[in-house]
C-alpha cells in the first residue's frame, strides 16, 4: 500500500500542476490521435466538444501546415516545430514515452507566460506514473479511469475499418436522446442529446457529451413529465441542426450504441439532411444484444437488463443517465458475447440482424451489407 500511495500522491500532484499551468497540453501519437490533454488545451482551442481522446488532432486544428508537420515527424525529418496561429502559438516535439514515440503539443496564448518546453518533463513523469500503477496494481484500476490511462492506439476514423475489430477494442459512442414525442416522421423533435465514450472497456466520464436542444416547437406536458425538460430550459439552446452537427463531430470514428436504436436512429436520420451530415457509423443495440446473450429471457427493458447484469441505473429517462446506464451494460455484454463466439463487430451485427425485432418501417436506416 505504501507503493500504491506514493504513486497516487505523485499522480495527483502532477495532474494538479498540468491542469493549472497556463499552457494547453496535448499528447498524441505520430498519426495525430489524441491520447491526453489538459483543460487549458480545450479553452485555447475553443472547440471543447471536439477535443476528445481518440480523435485526430487534424480534425480540430484545421491546417495543412499542421498535417505536414506530423508527416515530417513520421519521416524523422525533424522532432520539433514552432508555429503561430491567430489566437495562440503552438510548439510540438517528439518524445519517447513508454518506449513509444509520442508528440507533445503545447498551446500558448499571447497572454500566457513563457514556460515553454521545460514543462514536458512533468508530462513524461505523469504518463510513467500512470503506466506503472496500472500495470502493477490491476485491482486498483478504478482509481485511474481517466483519459490518460486509455490506450487509443486502435482508434480509427474510417468506419469501414471497424467491422473486423474485436468488440473489446472497438471505440464506442454510447448515446441517448430525449424528444418531444415518439413520432419522428410526424413532427416530433430532439430536445436533448447525451453520450459517453467507451474505449478499451472504460467509460470516459470526462469525455461526456451533453446538449440541450431547442426543438422550435412546443414540448407536450406528457413528455415533460417523463424527461423533465421544459421549453423554457431549451429556448436559448442550439437548434436541432447545430446540435446534430456537434454530435456528429463527437461520434466520428466510433461505433454508435444505444438502447432501441430504431427510435434514436430515426431521429438522427430525420435531421441529417438539414444538418448536412451523414451518420455512416456502424450501430449496435444493447436491447438486441441482450436478446442474443439471454434469448430465453422475456424482459429486455433497460432496467431489467441492468438488473440481470448487475449494473447501475442512472437517472432514468434522462439522456445522460440512460447513456451511462447503456454504457455499463455494453461493457458487461461484451465478454458474454465472446463466450458465444461473437468476437468482432461484424459478428455482433450479424447476430442482431437475426432478431425479429427489426421493423420494416425502419429497414432503410440500416446497411444491407457490410
Amino acid at each position: 500500500f505504501e507503493y500504491l500511495n506514493a504513486f497516487i500522491e505523485k499522480k495527483n500532484f502532477l495532474e494538479s500542476i498540468i491542469n493549472h499551468i497556463p499552457l494547453g497540453i496535448i499528447v498524441c501519437d505520430l498519426d495525430g490521435v489524441v491520447l491526453f490533454y489538459n483543460n487549458r488545451a480545450k479553452d485555447l482551442l475553443q472547440r471543447e466538444k471536439l477535443l476528445t481522446v481518440g480523435r485526430k488532432l487534424f480534425d480540430i486544428i484545421k491546417s495543412s501546415d499542421f498535417e505536414e508537420l506530423f508527416y515530417k515527424f513520421r519521416q524523422k525529418k525533424t522532432d520539433y516545430v514552432k508555429h503561430k496561429f491567430d489566437k495562440y502559438e503552438l510548439e510540438a516535439k517528439v518524445f519517447n514515452l513508454e518506449d513509444k514515440e509520442r508528440v507533445v503539443v503545447l498551446l500558448k496564448s499571447d497572454e500566457a507566460c513563457d514556460h515553454g518546453l521545460e514543462c514536458l518533463c512533468s508530462i513524461e513523469d505523469l504518463l510513467y506514473a500512470h503506466k506503472v500503477c496500472i500495470k502493477d496494481i490491476e485491482h486498483y484500476k478504478k482509481f485511474y479511469d481517466t483519459c490518460i490511462c486509455v490506450n487509443a492506439e486502435e482508434i480509427c476514423v474510417d468506419h469501414s475499418e471497424l467491422w473486423d475489430m474485436e468488440l473489446r477494442k472497438v471505440p464506442y459512442t454510447v448515446f441517448d436522446l430525449e424528444t418531444t414525442g415518439l413520432n419522428p416522421f410526424e413532427g416530433d423533435e430532439i430536445v436533448s442529446i447525451s453520450a459517453v465514450k467507451v474505449i478499451n472497456g472504460k467509460i470516459l466520464i470526462d469525455e461526456a457529451f451533453h446538449q440541450l436542444v431547442n426543438p422550435k416547437r412546443p414540448i407536450p406536458e406528457s413528455s415533460v413529465k417523463i424527461h423533465g425538460i421544459t421549453y423554457d430550459m431549451v429556448k436559448d439552446k442550439p437548434g436541432v441542426e447545430e446540435a446534430i452537427r456537434l454530435f456528429y463531430e463527437y461520434a466520428r470514428g466510433s461505433v454508435l450504441v444505444a438502447y432501441n436504436t430504431l427510435f434514436d436512429k430515426a431521429f438522427l436520420h430525420k435531421s441529417e439532411t438539414k444538418a448536412n451530415v451523414k451518420f455512416d457509423n456502424p450501430i449496435l443495440d444493447v436491447m438486441l444484444l441482450s436478446v442474443v446473450v439471454h434469448p430465453h429471457q422475456k424482459d429486455h427493458s433497460l432496467s431489467s437488463i441492468a438488473k440481470r447484469l448487475g449494473t447501475n441505473v442512472y437517472f432514468r429517462h434522462t439522456s445522460y443517465g440512460d447513456a451511462l446506464t447503456c454504457a455499463e451494460i455494453l461493457i458487461k455484454l461484451i465478454p458474454l458475447l465472446e463466450d458465444k463466439g461473437i468476437i468482432t463487430l461484424k459478428d455482433a451485427w450479424k447476430e442482431m440482424q437475426k432478431i425479429k425485432f427489426y421493423s420494416k418501417k425502419y429497414a432503410s436506416l440500416f446497411p444491407d451489407k457490410l
